[in-house]
């Protein structure tokens, strides 16, 4: 940038200008691919969370009490791992990392 027209251009100044320039629409396509991943890692949750419920309820009524044991277990797992309330699940501290960086 010239700030006056007998000014010459500094191209080491021009040059860190483009570069942190490019720097920030690397990071803007970045941000937005996150964003998609995350929108899609949250669906995946989602689903995984319906399908642990719904086993673990229509599972509870039967009488092999190590199916029924194992499908509360499974629906416990998912929620450590995908339950987005949950500070040490994977979910939340993925949203944590992401929102701080």
């Amino acid at each position: 940038s010239e700030w006056f027209y007998s000014e010459l251009a500094d191209p080491v100044y021009e040059g860190m200008v483009k570069d942190f320039s490019d720097f920030h629409d690397t990071l803007q396509a970045i941000h937005e691919h996150v964003e998609a991943f995350l929108g899609g890692a949250e669906s995946f949750a989602g689903g995984i969370q319906a399908l642990s419920g719904c086993a673990a309820a229509n599972l509870a009524t039967l009488r092999d009490r190590q199916l029924v044991s194992d499908s509360c277990k499974f629906q416990e797992a998912a929620n450590q791992i995908v339950h987005a309330e949950a500070p040490h699940s994977a979910m939340a501290k993925l949203r944590r990392n992401l929102d701080f960086n």
